[in-house]
């Protein structure tokens, strides 16, 4: 790759990052960021509406699970938006000749 490609490519990424930016964590930090908020959510819901979400333990685990899943899956989601949005910005810049 010559120096010109670089700065190109360099370009590129730098254009897609304003529209579709990386994701900053690992696909790990998603999920557990997921299961998190979903605690929360149960919780929330549980004490607003007198449920005790614990006498589930299968439901909760499923809604954790998917959670989780949901997560990783926005993660990968939002990677692929990058990469498509920085393969269009580099082929938007021509090779200077």
């Amino acid at each position: 790759m010559t120096l010109d490609d670089q700065n190109r490519c360099d370009q590129a990424g730098q254009a897609a990052e304003e529209y579709a930016p990386k994701p900053k964590g690992s696909s790990l930090t998603y999920g557990i960021v997921g299961v998190a908020l979903a605690a929360v959510l149960i919780y929330a819901v549980g004490g607003f509406y007198g449920f005790d979400a614990l006498r589930y333990p299968a439901l909760v685990i499923a809604i954790l699970a998917v959670a989780f899943l949901g997560s990783v899956m926005l993660r990968k989601l939002r990677k692929s938006r990058h990469h498509t949005a920085a393969r269009a910005e580099y082929a938007l810049r021509e090779p200077k000749v």
